[in-house]
């Protein structure tokens, strides 16, 4: 039976992914959230519980080329900078998993989360569950892009668009959903904003 199961898993898996990287998304779908997002900066965020699943969405643009940008999306280090949201931080010898302690509303849950870098056909795509703790069962993909946009010299940026889309069934919260949601939207935004923050700052650095 095990045997049997690891291939419908695999396909369960690949099946999600697949629905999950289905576009367009709704910042990119907006024409007035994405230009919010090119030149105010906007974190566009939403969690929101439909037919007792969780989804979770958000976005953000990056002054970063694909390439670095991606890279660092891989480095879980970053979040030890986050001392507000994530304690006892520890990261695989492969750097594929995290345990770590996530402060939420007062509380802190121990969570374990597995990550895998797509395959050829999905290029700059993380994939990533949580297979311990808080929201388990939780499964989601990072999405970077690279932007084609001339800034007002008439040269190239190097820009890269961040998206994050997961679900996880309704019953992994332990408070009501208005509070969650509430909750979750600003978190998720804080820290997509103090990343981009790093990411950009060690970007600038690295030119010098």
């Amino acid at each position: 039976m095990a045997i049997v199961g690891v291939p419908i898993a695999f396909a369960q898996k690949e099946m999600r992914t697949a629905e999950l990287l289905k576009g367009p998304f709704f910042w990119q779908e907006k024409k007035d959230v994405y230009k919010d997002m090119l030149e105010k900066r906007f974190v566009p965020v939403s969690v929101v519980n439909k037919s007792e699943t969780w989804s979770f969405k958000g976005a953000g643009i990056v002054k970063a080329p694909r390439e670095y940008t991606f890279s660092k999306a891989k480095d879980f280090n970053q979040l030890k900078a986050l001392k507000e949201h994530f304690t006892n931080i520890a990261i695989s010898s492969d750097g594929r998993n995290i345990n770590l302690g996530v402060r939420f509303l007062g509380k802190e849950r121990v969570i374990e989360i597995k990550t895998k870098v797509l395959d050829q056909k999905n290029p700059n795509v993380l994939s990533f569950e949580v297979s311990e703790g808080l929201l388990k069962g939780l499964y989601g993909v990072l999405i970077v892009k690279d932007i084609e946009r001339r800034n007002s010299e008439g040269k190239d940026d190097h820009l890269s668009e961040v998206g994050l889309v997961a679900t996880v069934k309704e019953g992994s919260a332990w408070i009501p959903d208005l509070l969650f949601g509430v909750g979750a939207e600003g978190i998720m935004r804080h820290v997509a904003i103090s990343l981009r923050n790093l990411v950009e700052s060690d970007y600038k650095n690295q030119k010098k």
